[in-house]
């Protein structure tokens, strides 16, 4: 288990004008980290510090918070079986799934489906790739420049588009609000940190520590990230 210390920081906060919460998802495989930013969300939301949530992994208003699944635990053992990790958005969705289907609430995918496909995709090649390896087979010279490609070069630039691409989904839709949550990959952190500086948007992030990386964890959830 890694170390977990959880912290905010409000350097860049704005007095006057519109503020973003930054949750900083450190680790997508790691329920530690997830539970982690789920009690943070939960807090912050029970204190009613802001109205919507917007999330990386979909686009457009969450489809999956009317769905019963029982209770939370088999919700979370559902979504671990499927695809190997569960994450605080969506847990969250449906721990305050009445809220949300009533619209005293909003969760809001500023990611891009698009996008997502194509990395799902380049992750699902790159594991292939990988797995030859791991098979004592040897990759042809191609497919170590393909690899190389893929992850240095292609891998970057779907990250920055996205990077991108959600920014500007917040800047149209804090028009109507004042503060909003956020929460997104920690690699996606400075480019997006960025964006919202030249939007003229404050944020404050919230850091949730950092988990232990466990590699055959990480390999599972590119091969389920379907």
């Amino acid at each position: 288990m890694g170390i977990m210390i959880p912290e905010w920081d409000y350097s860049h906060a704005k007095s006057k004008g519109k503020n973003i919460f930054f949750l900083r998802d450190t680790n997508h495989a790691s329920e530690e980290v997830a539970a982690v930013l789920l009690d943070e969300l939960d807090r912050l939301v029970n204190q009613h510090f802001f109205p919507v949530l917007f999330s990386e992994g979909f686009e457009g208003l969450s489809l999956q918070i009317s769905l019963e699944y029982g209770s939370e635990e088999e919700l979370k053992k559902l979504l671990l079986e499927r695809q190997g990790r569960w994450l605080a958005q969506e847990v969250f969705a449906y721990r305050h799934r009445e809220e949300i289907n009533s619209g005293q609430f909003l969760l809001y995918g500023v990611d891009s489906d698009s996008l997502i496909e194509e990395q799902k995709k380049d992750g699902h090649r790159i594991l292939e790739l990988y797995e030859k390896q791991n098979r004592g087979e040897s990759l042809t010279p191609m497919e170590i420049q393909e690899c190389r490609w893929r992850m240095n070069v292609n891998g970057r630039r779907i990250s920055e588009q996205r990077s991108a691409y959600s920014v500007e989904k917040i800047e149209e839709l804090m028009k109507s609000v004042d503060t909003a949550g956020l929460v997104y990959g920690n690699g996606h952190f400075p480019e997006i940190a960025a964006g919202l500086e030249k939007a003229e948007i404050g944020y404050v992030s919230f850091f949730p520590g950092e988990a232990e990386v466990d590699r055959e964890k990480i390999i599972d959830y590119v091969r389920r990230f379907k």
